[in-house]
């Protein structure tokens, strides 16, 4: 049963890690910096929430290498930068890539 359980919230947190994902990256296609600024801080929030919760050496590896890009992205958001968007794709493909797997 807590196999079971703690499958279920894994799965949750990746679905939410990709959900937020997804937002970050329509609101900065969409130049709404504010908002791709707030989805920016929620997604880095879970991206190290699922780091440190998972025993998944891989796992850990990839999530690192996306909070690599975090200082770049809010930076950017920050000034309002619409070159920050090529940072946001790359992000959300990673992202999907790794769920796909």
């Amino acid at each position: 049963m807590r196999q079971e359980r703690a499958g279920c919230e894994a799965v949750g947190r990746g679905w939410r890690l990709g959900y937020a994902g997804a937002l970050l990256g329509l609101e900065s296609a969409r130049s709404n910096f504010g908002a791709a600024s707030a989805y920016s801080t929620r997604f880095f929030d879970l991206v190290r929430d699922v780091a440190t919760r998972t025993s998944d050496s891989s796992l850990q590896g990839t999530l690192q290498e996306l909070l690599t890009s975090r200082d770049k992205i809010t930076s950017g958001l920050a000034k309002q930068d619409p070159e920050v968007l090529s940072e946001i794709q790359i992000l959300v493909a990673k992202v999907h890539a790794g769920a796909a797997r």
